[in-house]
């Protein structure tokens, strides 16, 4: 039988809430993404579409104002 970690003690346990589970996410800290509020910096972090994208694929899609130097994502 399955049993809560609450039933095993004294102390009460419940999950985050889900601007708890967002601010862990981000790290700690108060901006839109965990390294900054600029979506522009997202290179240094990820492969996104961005300027490689957009020169290999010619799309007219929202891209980021950047180059991670892969057109892949």
């Amino acid at each position: 039988m399955l049993k809560c970690m609450s039933d095993k003690g004294d102390n009460t346990f419940s999950l985050h809430s889900e601007a708890q589970w967002e601010y862990a996410c981000r790290g700690g800290t108060d901006t839109i993404r965990f390294w900054s509020d600029d979506p522009d910096q997202a290179c240094k972090y990820a492969n996104v579409r961005d300027l490689s994208f957009k020169n290999y694929y010619h799309k007219d899609w929202q891209i980021h104002n950047c180059d991670d130097g892969y057109i892949r994502i």
